[in-house]
This record gives C-alpha cells, sequence and structure tokens, in this order.
C-alpha cells in the first residue's frame, strides 16, 4: 500500500498525459545530412550528453558488400545544451557501423568501422578544446559558429591482418575483466576489454592498452583472444549482427549472438580441453526460428537468462539452455529494426518498427498486442538506447536514431517508467508458463511422430509391395537434339547400374536454409546434359493439382545443384532433381523411420524401376497420394471449383 499512489497525482506529475513524448532532437547539417543513425549510446559520466554515428543509407546487405571502400565517418556527440551543433566530433576514416563508450571512463570509446577495424578515441588530448568551444557557443557573438566542433583523431587503429574482414556489427565492453588467450576470464580492477563482432563469423575480444608480442618483442594492439561461431546443425558460419554476454562478473564465458540468416546463438568463448580448431568454434546451441536477419539481441536486467531477439516480422524471447523460444510474438505488418526491455519494468519491452513507430509491450497486461504505439518518425528506426542508470534520473530517457540521421530523445511517462506491485513476481509466472507451454507442445509432438512411425510399420507390414506393370523392355531413348553420348549417358543399364536409387532430400518448405532459389524460368535453365527433356514454352493439359511438398518424378539422372525454378509439385516435361541430398546412412534411416513417406517410396519402387527401364517418364499424383493422407476427393473437388 505504502508503494502505491494515485491516479491524480500521476497524471500531474506528467502533466495530463500518460504517452511517450518527444522532448528533444538533434541533427546536423554537414555530418549527419544524407545519411542514417546506425548506433546510438550515452555517455556514462554526463546525463545530458549522448553520441550517435551516423552511416551512407544503404542496406546491411549492401555495406557487406561495399566493406572495401573507404567512406569517411564519424560519431557526433551531442549535448542538451545546444540541439545544433555536435559537443565535438570522433573522426574514422571510415563510417562507424558500431562504438559504445567505457561504461568507467567515459572519454575512452570503442568503435567498429566499415572496413573490419577497430578503433579507440580518448578524449581527454582534446579537453581543453572542447571546454573552449563550448565557453565561445555559450557567449555567442562575431565569429562564435564560424568555428567548427573539435574534432577527437583516433588513438589506436587496429592493424587490417588482425582485424575483422567484413564491417563489425556490434560492439561491447566486458566490464571488470580481462579475457587472457583460450578464453580464460578474470576479475580486474578496471574495465579494460572490449569484444566485437562481424559478419566473417568471428568474436575478437581487445584490451584498450599496448600489449607485447611473444614472439617479435615488439609492442603491438591486438585481440588477446578470438572465436568463430558456426550455425550449428546447418553448414556455414553464423554471419553476426548483434552480441550479449552472460554475467562475466561471475566468471562465465557465456554470450548469446544473432545472425543474418535467423540464427539466436547460445556461445562459450572458454577453450575447451578437446578443441584443436583455431579458432575455436564458440557456437553451442544454434536456433534457427527467425526468418531474415536478426537485428536486435537484448538480455532482461531483472531476469539475465533470457534474452530479446528482434528480425524482420517478429520478436521472440528465448531462455539460457533452451533451443526453441519461450514467447513468439504475433507478426507485424511492417518490418521490426530493433528492441530493448525496460530498464525499470520487468515485463515491459520497446520494439522499433521500419515505419517510424515504437510498440510498447506489456506482458502483465497482455501479451496479444502493445498497450502503445507512438509515432517517432516518417522513416526507419534504426537504433534506440536507454539512458543506463536510470536510478540517477527521476525522468527516464530513450535515444531514438532514424534513417534521416535525426537523433531523437523520448521521455517516458512514469506509468512506463515505475514498476506496479508485484511486477517482477508476475513476469516470472508468465515466463514459466510459456517455458511450460514449449514443452508440452514438444512433448504432445514427440507422441504424435511415435504414432505416425507405428502406423506407417502397420502399414508397411500389412500390405504386399504392388506387382510389377509388365514385363520388362528396354525401348531406345527418344529425344529431339540430344547427340549420341549424351543419349547413351542417359540411358539406364541395369547390368552396370541400379536401375532405381532412392533419395531424400528437405521439402520445399525447407529449401531457404540450404540453397538459394531465383526466379529464372525452367527453360532458361535448360541443360541438355541434365534434362532427360526438353521443357516446353506451349500451356500443357495436365489435371489441377494440389500444392504439396511431396512430389515424385522418375528420372535417368540427377543432378547434383539442381532445382525446379518453380515451387509446387512435379510438373509433365520438367525435370525436379534434388538441390542436397542425404549421405547413404542417412537416408537409409530416413527410410526406416520416415513414416508415410517411407511407405509411399517403397509401395512405388516396382513401378519407377519398370518405367525407368522402358525409358519413360512418370509422376505419382493422386494414385499413391492416399498414402500420405494428403487430401480427399471431396476437399480436391472443392478446391478446383466444384467440377471434375
Amino acid at each position: 500500500l505504502l508503494g502505491q499512489f494515485d491516479d491524480e497525482d500521476e497524471a500531474a506529475e506528467d502533466g495530463g498525459t500518460e504517452e511517450i513524448k518527444e522532448t528533444m532532437s538533434f541533427s546536423s547539417l554537414t555530418h549527419s545530412k544524407g545519411r542514417k543513425a546506425s548506433c546510438v549510446d550515452w555517455k556514462p559520466s554526463d546525463k545530458l550528453a549522448l553520441a550517435v554515428s551516423c552511416v551512407e543509407p544503404h542496406s546491411f546487405e549492401e555495406r557487406v558488400e561495399a566493406g572495401g571502400q573507404a567512406r569517411p565517418g564519424s560519431v557526433l556527440v551531442w549535448h542538451f545544451t545546444d540541439p545544433i551543433n555536435p559537443q565535438y566530433v570522433l573522426e574514422a576514416p571510415v563510417d562507424v557501423h558500431s562504438f559504445a563508450f567505457n561504461p568507467e571512463r567515459s572519454d575512452i570509446i570503442a568503435g567498429g568501422l566499415a572496413d573490419g577495424r577497430i578503433v579507440i578515441w580518448d578524449t581527454r588530448d582534446i579537453g581543453e578544446e572542447i571546454m573552449a568551444y563550448q565557453i565561445r557557443r555559450s557567449k555567442g557573438g562575431e565569429g562564435a559558429g564560424a568555428v567548427g566542433p573539435p574534432v577527437c583523431r583516433p588513438k589506436q587503429l587496429s592493424e587490417a591482418a588482425m582485424s575483422h574482414v567484413l564491417p563489425v556489427t556490434d560492439v561491447k565492453w566486458l566490464g571488470p575483466v580481462s579475457v587472457s588467450r583460450g578464453g580464460e576470464v578474470a576479475k580486474a580492477e578496471s574495465c579494460d576489454f572490449f569484444a566485437t563482432t562481424s559478419a566473417d563469423g568471428r568474436v575478437l575480444f581487445w584490451p584498450t592498452e599496448l600489449t607485447k608480442n611473444p614472439k617479435t618483442k615488439l609492442m603491438e594492439w591486438a585481440p588477446s583472444h578470438e572465436c568463430k561461431m558456426t550455425r550449428g546443425e546447418v553448414a556455414g558460419i553464423l554471419q553476426a549482427i548483434s552480441l550479449d554476454f552472460i554475467d562475466l562478473d561471475a566468471g562465465k564465458s557465456t554470450f548469446w549472438a544473432t545472425g543474418m540468416a535467423g540464427e539466436v546463438a547460445q556461445c562459450d568463448f572458454k577453450m575447451r580441453e578437446d578443441d584443436e580448431t583455431v579458432p575455436m568454434d564458440a557456437s553451442r546451441m544454434v536456433s534457427h526460428f527467425h526468418e531474415g536477419p536478426v537485428r536486435s539481441l537484448e538480455r532482461s536486467p531483472f531476469f539475465p537468462d533470457v534474452a530479446l531477439s528482434v528480425g524482420n516480422w517478429t520478436f521472440k524471447l528465448f531462455a539460457e539452455g533452451s533451443r526453441m523460444p519461450i514467447f513468439s510474438a504475433p507478426t507485424s505488418d511492417v518490418y521490426l529494426s530493433v528492441g530493448a526491455f525496460s530498464p525499470t519494468r520487468p515485463g515491459v519491452v520497446y520494439i522499433a518498427k521500419s515505419s517510424g513507430e515504437i510498440d510498447v509491450w506489456d506482458f502483465t497486461s497482455k501479451s496479444d498486442k502493445p498497450v502503445q504505439t507512438v509515432r517517432v518518425c516518417s522513416g526507419d528506426i534504426g537504433c534506440i538506447r536507454f539512458w543506463p542508470r536510470p536510478e540517477e534520473k527521476k525522468e527516464q530517457l530513450l535515444a531514438v536514431g532514424d534513417a534521416a540521421g535525426v537523433l531523437h530523445v523520448m521521455e517516458l511517462p512514469r506509468s512506463l517508467r515505475r514498476a506496479t506491485n508485484g511486477e517482477k513476481a508476475q513476469m516470472e509466472g508468465f515466463l514459466r508458463r510459456e517455458t511450460d507451454r514449449v514443452k508440452d507442445v514438444d512433448g504432445r509432438l514427440e507422441g504424435r511422430e511415435a504414432q505416425i512411425e507405428a502406423a506407417a510399420e502397420a502399414e508397411r507390414n500389412k500390405k504386399p509391395p504392388r506387382a510389377r506393370a509388365g514385363p520388362q523392355t528396354i525401348r531406345p531413348w527418344v529425344t529431339d537434339g540430344s547427340t549420341e553420348a549424351e543419349i547413351d549417358a542417359m540411358t539406364i543399364k541395369p547390368d552396370k547400374e541400379p536401375p532405381v536409387v532412392i533419395t531424400l532430400s528437405r521439402p520445399y518448405s525447407e529449401f531457404g536454409r540450404p540453397c538459394n532459389f531465383g526466379d529464372a524460368d525452367a527453360l532458361d535453365l535448360f541443360d541438355s546434359s541434365r534434362c532427360e527433356v526438353r521443357p516446353k514454352k506451349e500451356q500443357l493439359e495436365f489435371e489441377v493439382m494440389t500444392h504439396l511438398d511431396t512430389g515424385v518424378q522418375a528420372v535417368p539422372t540427377v543432378g547434383e545443384m539442381e532445382v525446379q525454378a518453380t515451387p509446387g509439385p512435379p510438373k509433365p516435361m520438367v525435370t525436379q532433381t534434388e538441390p542436397r541430398l542425404m549421405d547413404p546412412e542417412e537416408a537409409k534411416a530416413h527410410m526406416v523411420n520416415g513414416g508415410e513417406l517411407a511407405t509411399f517410396l517403397l509401395r512405388i519402387q516396382d513401378d519407377m524401376e519398370h518405367m525407368l527401364l522402358e525409358n519413360s517418364v512418370f509422376n505419382y499424383y493422386e494414385d499413391e497420394l492416399e498414402l500420405l493422407g494428403q487430401f480427399d476427393d471431396e476437399d480436391e473437388a472443392a478446391e478446383d471449383g466444384g467440377t471434375e
């Protein structure tokens, strides 16, 4: 009861409104015009100072491709006393994609550049210039605006050979710890280490001071430790975008990371005894539940084992040690840019959108839609950041950088900055219920898969394979335009090779992960050395067929990296081949445990062999799809407009 407040006092304190409002905006015609805000951070030692980096307005993918091109960059440090002119400028040889103030020494700033190099600025070198410039601006007078703000040049700039090979996407200070070679974490007296990551899939750990090279005996600035990240069960590196570390003060070496292809990875940068790879693979558990780049990742300040990820049209909550998200937000109608937990309310998150709006979600109130939406600008929002020490400020401020290079400062009402009684316990209960729900769904799914497998096994034991359709005769191959060598290569030779080889590949719904699809027509992709028939432009008459993930077509040969250009089932006159084949042992396991699909393939194997020996092309659709349970006659007739 003592912690409650009445609505009248609250409304009076907030000026009669409970909406988020903009208190100040910063923009520079010289440094930010025609650029977009890439990263924003508050200056820890000054409640009224914050900084933003503005880069060329290219997408993340375009910036990765143009990573080697030189573009002069800068970080603008603004102060509330002057919204027109920056207090000072941090200069860089190329665009600064990410930077961060040292939380203990705000005159030290670490940054990551577009060419993969790392930079450190020390503003103590221009302290007198900053003071003189502020005095000159406060007094005004002739020539006060003619001189630009002080410029701080890099104190340290990493060598390209020791840096990332692609643009640096995130920079994080590690706190009062040190990281040695091998990933050993030790407590330190001050914050002198930070980590960087990039789309090259590596995480580099940097000290702020020079160290002696044990081989050359020379002083150099180099990372003390390095690790790489992979995509888990999917081959390839994790093209990292964001990372966040988990309780390094307690000696842990774990961290979160997100990737370009929808990955959310839980990693450990400490080298294991059995790890002989250099650099070591830090990925321990990789989730693939986002579609497209996951541009934002942040841990909850109240629940350190919970992380918020934002990518494309949705955001999700992950728990440490769990592969599946414990909460997935409904799909948005616009792209989501970035997200952040409230620093003072356990159940509130803020999600910025490409439409220039910010959604406020309160999980203690509702989880199906935001409780409030506020428009900040008309363009895309590129970054947001709360004041890192809310207990030191009566008001709560949120910095927002947009696609026009404008830095907005939003003030939150009391209802969004002051936690309600028992809110942390309510949020903890919500997370627990969502975790139990995910476990229950997984358990029922496993039970359903076991039932399907048992039914398929019973079906296989019940029905014998279908008899051959007739005597086997090898007929000559008929084609138009193929050479004798091509015909010979494509003709089945039962005395030299097995007439039937069954291979399994991912269904179409999962093709986007192992391979890329284009929009080219099948005719444009025709190659007589890999296709047994030439596709035709004319419209072919055949029954309207339901689009399925599973279709079977018998062909004399299978190309290793071919795909059918048009999604859906195999079509007459067009070859359906597998883009990525399983190894024999894995295929055998799937044949044994594949349920209806295994039954389906085994039942049609004899017919496939017979047709191949006759050099015929055929498709299986409705005759055998009853085994797969895809559709019944009534549904098919309804879908086809009620006509047969």
